[in-house]
């Protein structure tokens, strides 16, 4: 695969991915899933919503064997939590409830230097989302211990990040990244090392892990195995299972947490989620019930046939409801997690 394929793909200003044929994923380095997922095996990756993936059969496997695995993503606090995010976090609990060790990282200090003045422009801006992100977290069932910080991280976290810079030169990452600046690329040592530094002695040793991620983090995940490729045999490749964007509310794009009237939060009012539902087309409803329907493995019935299809009006209903429910169950469930999530943030 030529680095020209990613460059069309960045990890800071992704608009809109939707991978889908499989000539596509392949060319984009992304496998498609055609084993036996076992006790993996979720409702999105029943509904394919989980795209493709990079070594995750070997995963799998060696899990199987009894071997040492865990799993790693995270977010850049840079806005709030929104629908979104939702599918790789439920991903993310069904691959801990399997027993795999588990880490959220919240990427603080990736948030704060690798966005302008203009998007982030201090770190209390960083330091309060972080706040309210782990809440949010907390909230769904990710546990207190498997959430940290970049900022509070240990000392061989930061030298790992150091060391990996030996394994880089700017031809390679201005051939894989099309917007990189020097903020962007001190972020990404953080962000290599967040992939890697669980195999260190420090923090375990020798694992094979997994990240459940959006298609926009494939830059990342393709330089970070070609770091690995050079350093073996201190580090071994990690997995990614890659997870398709939920559509925004305009057409042809996807939530993001800095477009705010394009993205449904977690803790939007109800009446802001109203008012931008009231904006979003059938194919907005169709995208979200694809993803959160009642069924755990199909469409609600009609869906997608034109005779049998509920109207416009009909989905609206059905995904208002549900989208306010979703909301107003979280925000209970936040209030009560804010005091300890402040702990984590400042101690």
């Amino acid at each position: 695969m030529s680095n020209n394929s990613l460059k069309n793909i960045s990890a800071w200003n992704c608009k809109q991915i939707q991978v889908a044929s499989k000539n596509e994923k392949l060319n984009l380095g992304i496998d498609p899933i055609e084993f036996d997922l076992g006790e993996f095996d979720n409702k999105y990756f029943r509904r394919k919503l989980v795209c493709g993936h990079i070594g995750f059969q070997k995963f799998i496997e060696h899990k199987k064997r009894g071997k040492r695995t865990v799993q790693i993503t995270g977010i850049a606090p840079t806005g709030s939590l929104h629908f979104g995010h939702i599918p790789i976090i439920e991903t993310y609990l069904h691959f801990n409830s399997l027993g795999i060790e588990s880490k959220f990282v919240i990427a603080d200090i990736d948030a704060f230097i690798s966005r302008s003045v203009a998007k982030v422009a201090n770190k209390n801006h960083v330091l309060d989302k972080s706040v309210e992100a782990i809440a949010n977290l907390l909230s769904m069932g990710v546990g207190k211990d498997q959430i940290y910080l970049q900022s509070k991280q240990q000392a061989k976290y930061y030298e790992l990040a150091f060391d990996i810079s030996k394994y880089l030169d700017f031809e390679y990452l201005f051939s894989t990244y099309n917007d990189l600046d020097v903020g962007r690329t001190s972020a990404n040592l953080l962000q290599y090392s967040d992939m890697l530094h669980l195999q260190l002695k420090e923090f375990g040793g020798k694992a094979l892990s997994v990240s459940p991620v959006g298609v926009d983090q494939l830059s990342h995940a393709r330089t970070v195995l070609g770091i690995v490729k050079k350093t073996k045999p201190s580090f071994t490749n990690p997995s990614f299972v890659f997870v398709d964007h939920l559509r925004g509310i305009k057409a042809n794009t996807k939530m993001s947490k800095s477009d705010i009237n394009n993205t449904i939060f977690l803790n939007d009012t109800e009446d802001a989620a109203l008012n931008k539902l009231k904006k979003a087309d059938t194919n907005f409803f169709i995208s979200y019930l694809s993803f959160f329907g009642p069924d755990n493995q199909k469409l609600p019935a009609g869906i997608g046939n034109s005779k049998t299809s509920p109207s416009k009006k009909e989905l609206f209903k059905i995904c208002l409801d549900d989208i306010l429910e979703c909301i107003s169950k979280q925000t209970t469930k936040f209030e009560k997690k804010l005091k300890i999530a402040e702990k984590i943030v400042y101690g």
